[in-house]
């Protein structure tokens, strides 16, 4: 889950905050994003104003076959999901099709919903590992700039994350300042728990492109992961 979260939470849903570059060392780390994840809801806006909504379910696969996709999530939740012909499926990183899924996989199913409340499948994702580097993605929330995603867990507590591309316009005073291609500035507190990809120091971020996925608390941003140079899949 923790290479998932950094591979599509931005794409967004799951991104792994346990890996990387730590800005400071120093005592009573925030809680890790993923473990005891079960379902997270996404809001996704695109370059061109356009907005879609993503939800996503971590369990293993009870049935598939005749259009639909079920999971039992850990919390004992079962999800049953449209599961159309289009959805691009990956079992153990690699391409596969539909009739590759088996009950009893371990799998996130990535759903796109409507306006009027129904879902249907986008990306099952099944087998270890879920993500490979080395393999294509599939493409979901491509070209996103900005998202608002909440995620549950199995005790029924939830988090809010929210997540940006953009420029890295400075960094300075333990915040982060970017600009997404829309225009919007985005700010950030940095603390001992922002991890760095792709970059050794906060000194390398400034003029790069870059993906900061940061935890809403109150009216505060606080950045959990800056991620460059770009790389969604």
């Amino acid at each position: 889950m923790r290479k998932l979260l950094m591979t599509v939470i931005a794409v967004p849903l799951m991104l792994g905050l346990v890996a990387g570059t730590q800005v400071a060392a120093q005592a009573a780390p925030a809680q890790p994003i993923l473990p005891g994840a079960v379902h997270a809801d996404g809001t996704w806006t695109y370059q061109d104003g356009h907005v879609e909504q993503h939800a996503a379910d971590y369990g293993l696969i009870a049935e598939v076959g005749n259009g639909s996709i079920t999971v039992v999530r850990a919390d004992l939740v079962r999800v049953t999901v449209t599961l159309p012909d289009t959805a691009c499926v990956r079992i153990g990183g690699i391409a596969a099709g539909i009739g590759d899924l088996r009950r009893g996989m371990r799998a996130v199913v990535f759903a796109q919903v409507a306006d009027d409340g129904s879902s249907s499948v986008r990306v099952v994702r099944a087998g270890i590992p879920l993500v490979r580097p080395d393999q294509p993605g599939c493409g979901l929330v491509q070209g996103a700039i900005h998202g608002d995603v909440t995620v549950t867990y199995r005790d029924g507590s939830s988090r809010s994350f929210s997540i940006d591309r953009g420029q890295i316009d400075s960094v300075d005073g333990g915040e982060i300042l970017m600009t997404r291609p829309d225009g919007t500035e985005v700010r950030a507190s940095l603390d001992q728990d922002t991890r760095l990809r792709g970059v050794h120091s906060l000194s390398q971020l400034v003029g790069r492109n870059a993906i900061v996925v940061s935890e809403r608390i109150a009216d505060a941003l606080i950045a959990r992961l800056v991620r460059a140079p770009l790389g969604l899949a």
